[in-house]
Formats: C-alpha cells, sequence, structure tokens
C-alpha cells in the first residue's frame, strides 16, 4: 500500500474529494497561523510570519524546503507540514518533515493522506530517498499528540520510528 492510501475507497475519495496540495503563499501565511499554533502554541505570529516568509522566495518558488498545504476548492487551509531535502550521514539524501497537522472536521483521514501523499511526492522530486517526520515539539518536550488522526495513517503507509520521529524509505521508480 503507498502512502496515503489507507484503503482503496478512501483514496479515490481523496483524490476526488475537495482537499488539493498547494505551497503555502504569502498572503496565506496568517491564515495558517492557527494550525502551525496546534504544534507550537508559544509561537507568535510574527514570528511564524518570518519563518514561513523564509520558505517563499521572490519568485514564489520554495527551495530549499517548502511548506506545504492541503486547501479546499475555496483555499481554507486543512493542513500543513513543513518540508527541507537534507543530508543524513545514514540515508543519504532525506527529507525532513516537521509540524505535520491536519484539520479534518469529518473525522476521517482524507486531509492527512493528501498531506502525506504530497510530502511524499516532494521527496521523490528531490531525490529524496527516505522521509522523517519528527514528532518533537520545538521544545523537546517530548512526542506530539496533535496528529492523532494521521498516527494509523503513518503506520498503514509503511512509517517506521521511535518516539523522536517516523521514517519510510522510498522505493525508486
Amino acid at each position: 500500500m503507498s502512502c496515503g492510501e489507507p484503503n482503496g475507497q478512501e483514496m479515490r475519495s481523496a483524490m476526488r474529494g475537495p482537499f488539493d496540495a498547494r505551497s503555502l503563499t504569502p498572503e496565506q501565511i496568517p491564515q495558517a497561523f492557527p494550525l502551525i499554533s496546534v504544534t507550537a502554541p508559544e509561537l507568535s505570529l510574527e514570528r511564524w510570519a518570518d519563518y514561513a516568509a523564509s520558505f517563499i522566495g521572490p519568485s514564489g518558488s520554495a527551495m530549499p524546503g517548502e511548506i506545504v498545504t492541503v486547501q479546499n476548492a475555496e483555499r481554507y487551509i486543512f493542513g500543513l507540514a513543513i518540508c527541507q531535502p537534507r543530508s543524513d550521514l545514514y540515508e543519504g539524501r532525506i527529507l525532513d518533515v516537521e509540524n505535520f497537522v491536519t484539520l479534518d472536521l469529518t473525522g476521517g483521514r482524507r486531509a492527512a493522506g493528501v498531506l502525506l501523499k504530497a510530502a511524499e511526492d516532494r521527496a521523490r522530486a528531490w531525490d529524496c530517498g527516505c522521509i522523517c517526520v519528527s514528532l518533537l515539539g520545538n521544545e523537546g518536550a517530548g512526542p506530539r499528540r496533535c496528529c492523532h488522526p494521521a498516527t494509523l495513517l503513518f503506520h498503514t503507509c509503511g512509517y517506521v520510528g521511535d518516539a523522536k520521529r517516523l521514517a519510510k524509505k522510498l522505493k525508486s521508480q
């Protein structure tokens, strides 16, 4: 089973459904603040805005990383993840994913599935052989509990880990 496919029916629904993965735009930085506040309630809007703006270049490019969002047709944000490719001593090139958070009022995992699939797509585009999802808060105070609907999704999609992170090795295509 591939990333974002907890089962075939749910995946087909997510792909046809109301959510799309998109890069965060400068205009959406304040809109994303409530979601990032779930993972880091101590952050101010100003600090978030400065950090998020550093991912968005003058041409709209998001390298060397990207804040990926899950949005509906009206461009409301239902999830976000901060994705950064980097070199790892053991795995080679990896995609670090921090602050993975979704809000899906239906109680399903559709937004989380779309966001997880988008992260995997970015990892492949950036030639990363592994995705590592951080589970620690900014202060290192222990595992986050913000993604409880996505926890089963991560495990279903092949992620394994410890108290600090979940990881999945990607197969070459």
